[in-house]
């Protein structure tokens, strides 16, 4: 954290250090810092970009100050607000009651190692819908960019082991 506060202290006083040279017409920059003082008196700005100046430089000090110390995450114990009673079970299932059965399908036929194409035929589903729904399922995270399932798809396609595949039965 030190030497990312240092640096961070360096460009704020930069900033500050810019912004009261241009008050007093000193160009440093192809842009110009010292706008505010349309809004500010000329002493306004000043104060101002003086502040930030050494606000700056107040950073710099302080993370030179902890340049070696070691920075230690102290975690407490956890506190049980209450308990939370269930009659039921919760159901993981109902986390994947979004998807739809040919979503479903899709996805056991990816973790067979099956194509668009194959998918297309096997569910009688045009080419184009499928494509359109294994791009929805990489969106949702169930599969990665090459086709294959993430976790989330693997819980997907498991919870779902006991439904049949899709079939368009419109399709003759």
């Amino acid at each position: 954290m030190s030497a990312g506060t240092v640096l961070a202290g360096l460009i704020v006083s930069a900033l500050g250090l810019v912004g009261l040279m241009q008050l007093y017409g000193f160009a440093v920059l192809p842009f110009n810092l010292a706008v505010v003082d349309v809004y500010l008196t000329t002493l306004g700005a000043v104060l101002l970009f003086g502040a930030i100046a050494i606000v700056g430089l107040g950073l710099v000090i302080g993370g030179l100050a902890t340049i070696g110390e070691r920075e230690v995450a102290r975690v407490s114990e956890p506190t049980i607000i209450r308990e939370v009673v269930l009659n039921q079970p919760i159901r993981t299932v109902t986390a994947y009651a979004a998807l739809s059965e040919l979503d479903l399908s899709i996805l056991q036929l990816l973790s067979q190692g099956r194509n668009e194409g194959e998918i297309a035929s096997v569910t009688g589903v045009a080419l184009p819908i499928i494509s359109e729904k294994i791009a929805r399922l990489y969106i949702g995270g169930f599969i990665t960019e090459k086709r294959a399932l993430t976790e989330r798809g693997f819980e997907a396609v498991r919870h779902s082991g006991e439904l049949p595949l899709y079939v368009n039965y419109d399709v003759q």
